[in-house]
């Protein structure tokens, strides 16, 4: 799997800046028809050239991000931000403790039985895992993997958004 997320993101690296930020703005379209009746979503903070999800800042939602604290991951509402683990933007203040009706899931690798490969860390998985939430995974088209093999830990997305299909 080390193979297909490397290869992944060394292709995802090689769109220019301009695809990135026009498939970007095309996935994000397409994330606001999905999670159109949802009240609270959590976003995340786009490092590593990943979908910029920023225009969805904006939506007039309960919006949060995540923190990784330990070994875990919390939610928090959106507000003031410092560099964290790994040099990612989180959020200062109280972990939410309410229901999240979605969440917007990077990625470094997909396929079309709707596994996710990330950094393989496995904070998005050991979050997603205990919580009852629509997962949406975006990337690019150019993500996309064949092979990949998922562990009993890994969770799967519920639908992968890219700037060509929404897949379910």
């Amino acid at each position: 799997m080390f193979d297909a997320r490397k290869k992944a993101r060394k292709r995802r690296k090689g769109l220019s800046a301009d695809d990135r930020e026009k498939f970007s703005a095309i996935i994000c379209e397409k994330a606001k028809e999905v999670i159109k009746n949802a009240d609270t979503v959590m976003l995340y903070s786009p490092i590593d050239c990943e979908v910029d999800v920023f225009p969805l800042y904006s939506l007039n939602k309960n919006l949060l991000l995540p923190r990784v604290e330990g070994e875990n991951m919390v939610a928090c509402k959106i507000g003031e931000t410092q560099r964290g683990a790994f040099g990612v933007l989180e959020p200062i203040g109280n972990a939410y403790e309410g229901k999240i009706d979605c969440v917007i899931v990077p990625m470094c690798a997909f396929d079309r039985e709707l596994n996710r490969l990330g950094f393989g860390k496995g904070y998005y998985d050991r979050f997603l895992s205990v919580r009852d939430t629509l997962k949406v995974g975006v990337a690019f088209s150019c993500q996309q993997a064949e092979g990949i093999v998922p562990k009993d830990t890994d969770v799967k997305m519920d639908l992968i958004i890219t700037e060509k299909d929404i897949l379910r």
